[in-house]
């Protein structure tokens, strides 16, 4: 993943596999675009530093890991996580990612390897695109 955000003019990473006094974050990206009126859209609409968090495991994860994502976004003031998954999500995870940009605004797209292969073809910026997409509009089906 850092490489693929080194690519993206207007992101900058602050950190990799930073230990923080109650928090361990596996990526920290400063957001430029929210500083300028021209940008890419989508971290135009993001406030604060972008929180990467990398799960390389042999399961799906569960809606409790979203959660404890979701409370670091919220500790480190972020509207914008990546959450990127080996082994994919469980049904109720994704419901939870809808349920947390509906009560709150706040996003957390998730990746899997399926969607790092599609980099082959497409750019991250678009693949991230149709998540937000996907997840602005409720369409569960369209997040795997």
């Amino acid at each position: 993943m850092v490489y693929l955000i080194r690519r993206i003019e207007g992101l900058e990473i602050i950190d990799i596999n930073a230990r923080l006094d109650t928090a361990e974050l596996d990526i920290i990206v400063r957001n430029l675009h929210r500083d300028y009126p021209i940008g890419f859209p989508l971290f135009r609409e993001a406030t604060g530093d972008i929180i990467i968090e990398c799960k390389n495991w042999n399961k799906p994860v569960s809606a409790s890991e979203i959660r404890d994502f979701h409370g670091k976004l919220v500790k480190y003031k972020s509207l914008l996580g990546i959450f990127v998954s080996k082994n994919g999500y469980t049904k109720d995870a994704l419901k939870e990612i809808l349920d947390i940009y509906q009560r709150e605004g706040r996003l957390i797209i998730p990746l899997d390897l399926s969607d790092l292969a599609r980099l082959k073809k497409e750019n991250l910026l678009k693949i991230l695109l149709q998540k937000r997409d996907a997840i602005r509009y409720q369409r569960i089906d369209k997040l795997t």
